[in-house]
């Protein structure tokens, strides 16, 4: 006790690296690292906290199985948003008063990005503007869908699978093409669809700067009201682990005193988290010119720009031809590796279009399962994928194709 008043058990410090530990724990379990799993409660000791960050951050980087290294360009927003994490206590383990200061700093801002970048991506890309992202959701097959069937008539559902089923029967055509049907628009699915989509645009693009509020009181209720806000978006979307991650940076923050948000301490340190901090506010605006000039998905490459638009289907086929013949022939996989070896391409392909070397990887094994000393063989590898187009309210199937002679 010091002059008469008893410290808190619990600390905004204390509780994240309570909260980080379990997550990283879950990680482990779902990843069957048990490395990983350990290193969760052993970054509650505070002397090996640093190397402890380091040796998780291995599972990411580690370029021979590290999530990260092995397959960038698919990995998940949540995959991108640990390792950042796990940097930001590498850098600044928080052992003493000043080390909490600067990471309660790192953390605040890094909340802020998460919840107004990805209302920036939604913005830019449309969809939530105009109040249509779940009404798609509703035309196709997905977890909206489903949430969306309880709240119409009998007649409306059947309509909306007839629907679902012929739009994924178009989606398996290898050609370009433009489907017929306008999607269904119930009244009530409408009308839902554009109270979620604005709601979800104010509480993103507004909500989290209550955080930055020289009143502790107002950062308190700005992030019990984000809490609730992800609450309901992960009920909805069952992205569970994204919104664990955002819960090691939100629940701290209702156990912070009254008064302003003290500067964070000059130093090394604090310099490294700050460009910490610009890369992750500054990437998404390349992101958005790579989405917008070059094709990029939001859902990939750390942009936070997931759900966005609807996730992007479609299919990949591999086409293969020997030297003087004109015609190509289909080459489907020979067994399960190759398999998931088109699938990887494709899913790549699809999202990361400028990835072309995906496409490269997949020539030289298919030569070499040919007979020995056979010539090479001609290789074309074509993806589609279906969007919908708002000039004409359709579905259209748009094809890419890399030749490999």
């Amino acid at each position: 006790m010091l002059d008469g008043v008893t410290p808190p058990r619990w600390t905004p410090t204390s509780v994240f690296f309570g909260l980080f530990a379990a997550m990283l724990v879950a990680r482990g379990w779902v990843d069957e690292r048990a490395y990983l799993a350990l290193c969760g409660p052993a970054l509650l000791v505070g002397p090996a906290r640093r190397w402890v960050a380091l040796l998780a951050l291995a599972h990411y980087l580690n370029p021979t199985n590290g999530q990260l290294s092995r397959s960038p360009l698919v990995s998940a927003n949540h995959e991108y948003l640990e390792a950042l994490l796990l940097v930001v206590v590498a850098i600044e383990p928080a052992r003493d008063a000043v080390g909490q200061l600067r990471l309660a700093h790192a953390l605040r801002g890094i909340a802020i990005a998460l919840v107004f970048i990805p209302g920036v991506q939604k913005l830019a890309h449309g969809a939530y503007a105009r109040g249509d992202f779940f009404t798609l959701g509703y035309a196709e097959r997905s977890k909206f869908a489903r949430a969306l069937d309880t709240l119409t008539t009998e007649a409306e559902r059947e309509e909306a699978e007839a629907f679902r089923a012929a739009l994924v029967a178009f989606r398996e055509e290898t050609r370009e093409g433009l489907f017929e049907r306008v999607p269904p628009r119930p009244w009530i699915v409408t009308v839902t669809s554009r109270v979620l989509c604005w709601a979800t645009l104010a509480a993103e693009l507004v909500l989290p700067w209550l955080l930055l509020a020289r009143r502790a009181r107002t950062r308190r209720w700005g992030a019990a009201a984000l809490i609730g806000f992800f609450l309901g978006v992960e009920m909805i979307a069952l992205e569970w682990m994204f919104g664990g991650w955002v819960s090691c940076l939100l629940v701290p923050l209702l156990l912070e005193r009254d008064g302003p948000v003290a500067p964070a301490p000059p130093g090394t340190a604090t310099w490294l988290l700050r460009a910490v901090l610009v890369v992750l506010w500054t990437w998404p605006c390349a992101h958005l010119y790579l989405a917008f000039a070059h094709d990029l998905s939001p859902w990939k490459l750390g942009g936070l720009g997931m759900y966005a638009i609807p996730a992007r289907e479609g299919i990949e086929w591999v086409e293969v031809r020997a030297p003087g013949d004109p015609t190509w022939r289909a080459r489907p996989p020979r067994n399960l590796i190759e398999r998931r070896r088109y699938e990887y391409a494709g899913y790549v392909l699809r999202n990361v279009p400028f990835a072309s070397g995906v496409a490269d990887g997949l020539v030289a094994p298919i030569r070499a399962a040919e007979p020995p000393n056979a010539p090479p063989l001609a290789v074309r590898i074509g993806v589609t994928t279906v969007r919908w187009d708002r000039t004409c309210d359709r579905y259209r199937v748009t094809q890419r194709i890399w030749t490999h002679e």
